[in-house]
């Protein structure tokens, strides 16, 4: 069973010139784990 979806997410921080994530498409399924992490382990 499918819990999330996300499709062609794109974000730029303000100010920014340049998209931090670009056309970013996932789907999570019940009993999966999703980390993100960047440069900080944040």
């Amino acid at each position: 069973m499918r819990l999330i979806r996300v499709r062609s997410l794109s974000y730029t921080y303000p100010g920014a010139e340049v998209p931090a994530l670009s056309d970013v498409s996932l789907e999570l399924a019940e009993g999966e784990y999703l980390a993100i992490v960047g440069a900080s382990a944040a």
